[in-house]
């Protein structure tokens, strides 16, 4: 089951070409940020282990760092336009996605159910 980490990989594959296809159809500083942001989102939430005793660390580190990368879009790029506007709600439905979706640890034996941060033993 990995649901956490699929919905953190079309999180970054979104922000990576979201500004290929508006505004000026190419990077600028912020956008590269967001995209480098966006794949570090994924993958620390597909190589965060779900633990015993913390079995929300993939929905927390997805969370933290869509919020990093909100705020680097906001900061680094100054003005909020479309693409930026598409960014901010893409970090923000990736930070819900990941916590809803189902993941498993098989290292770990731990898992969560969709919609839950409660641990299952796989």
């Amino acid at each position: 089951m990995y649901g956490k980490s699929i919905i953190a990989f079309l999180y970054a594959a979104f922000t990576g070409f979201a500004p290929l296809w508006t505004g000026d159809h190419r990077y600028d500083a912020a956008e590269g940020v967001a995209t480098a942001i966006a794949v570090v989102t994924a993958a620390a939430v597909y190589l965060v282990p779900l633990a015993p005793g913390a079995p929300w660390t993939k929905s927390v580190v997805g969370f933290l760092l869509a919020g990093l990368n909100v705020a680097a879009v906001v900061i680094l790029d100054g003005v909020i336009d479309v693409p930026e506007w598409l960014m901010i709600v893409t970090a923000a439905l990736a930070a819900v996605g990941i916590q809803v979706a189902p993941a498993e640890s098989p290292v770990t034996g731990v898992a969560v159910g969709v919609g839950s941060d409660q641990a299952v033993r796989a």
